[in-house]
């Protein structure tokens, strides 16, 4: 790791800095898969707790049934013809990525798409762009019901 104390110190200007697709999505793409599935998982915490009644175990086994990779690569597949031309190029990237490990119990394609699909929401929460995440996960919410209705 990298001098750490450096890195912490920067938290402070976080708010300030816009992240660049051109300069960092290649290199970073596993690190915004990484912060794509948080938002992805808070976005369902969030909404699962201010529509429902469920309690805090109940949310857990929802948002788990989710916030994996064969249903994240089923959301990354309704929504991928939407992405504009800069959310592509993240998607593709974080697609491309080379990882030294893949979910156990998921092919590599699932394991790949999803990847797309956390980067593609890391670099929107990132760029502060909270509508376009929530006209993402509005759509795949949707799938996911009409789904489990079947």
């Amino acid at each position: 790791m990298k001098n750490y104390l450096e890195n912490i110190e920067k938290i402070r200007d976080c708010g300030k800095i816009k992240f660049d697709v051109n300069s960092s999505a290649q290199k970073q793409s596993l690190v915004l898969a990484l912060i794509g599935d948080s938002v992805h998982a808070l976005y369902l915490r969030t909404r699962l707790a201010k529509t429902s009644d469920l309690n805090a175990h109940d949310i857990t086994i929802i948002v788990n049934k989710l916030v994996n990779a064969s249903s994240q690569a089923r959301a990354f597949r309704i929504i991928e013809s939407t992405l504009t031309e800069e959310e592509e190029s993240v998607a593709k990237h974080a697609r491309n990525t080379h990882t030294h490990s893949t979910a156990k119990n998921y092919s590599v394609i699932d394991y790949r798409h999803a990847t797309a699909f956390e980067a593609l929401l890391g670099f929107l929460y990132l760029n502060k762009n909270e509508a376009r995440i929530n006209k993402i996960l509005d759509e795949t919410i949707q799938d996911f019901i009409k789904n489990s209705k079947n």
